[in-house]
């Protein structure tokens, strides 16, 4: 919902257009601004979102990178580790933001071995900013809820078919 709700704001293009410009010393676009918070959460997730990405070679590189982001369940074994040592706090973050660099430059070591170019010069169509209104959030909501409980209701409830047949 917030993803979706920044896209309606007109947010998501300008951190896309932000961003260009670092992510481009790494041989990504802007564009992979949003992979990357989407990998924060769950990588899963950030490799799927991946599919914004219309160039081949670039997309691989960014599938690469998402991989080594640091998410919910990572930061989770990283805190055990560092509760080890004197500081796990400056650990923990220390770690998190290693990771980060570590997958930007995975990204670089990627292009540079893989002989491709670097992708062409990204186009970025900047919409005016939008504040929604209560009746479009709760549409908005309603939207991606239905939609979530069609693709997952179904498995559930299959899958719970499935067990309550084999355990009777």
């Amino acid at each position: 919902l917030l993803l979706s709700l920044l896209e309606y704001v007109g947010y998501t293009a300008r951190l896309a257009f932000l961003t260009d410009g670092i992510f481009r010393k790494f041989g990504l676009s802007g564009k992979v601004a949003l992979c990357f918070s989407s990998g924060c959460a769950c990588i899963v997730n950030g490799v799927i979102s991946t599919r914004i990405i219309e160039e081949k070679g670039e997309r691989l590189r960014a599938i690469t990178a998402v991989s080594f982001m640091p998410c919910g369940a990572k930061i989770v074994c990283l805190q055990y580790l560092s509760s080890f040592t004197s500081m796990p706090a400056l650990c923990t973050v220390l770690v998190v933001f290693s990771s980060f660099l570590v997958s930007l430059v995975v990204a670089k070591i990627h292009l540079i071995f893989s002989n491709e170019k670097a992708f062409n010069d990204a186009l970025f169509d900047l919409p005016t900013y939008r504040f929604p209104t209560l009746k479009e959030v709760f549409i908005m909501k309603k939207e991606k809820s239905l939609a979530f409980i069609k693709k997952a209701g179904s498995v559930i409830v299959c899958a719970s078919i499935v067990v309550w047949f084999l355990s009777s």
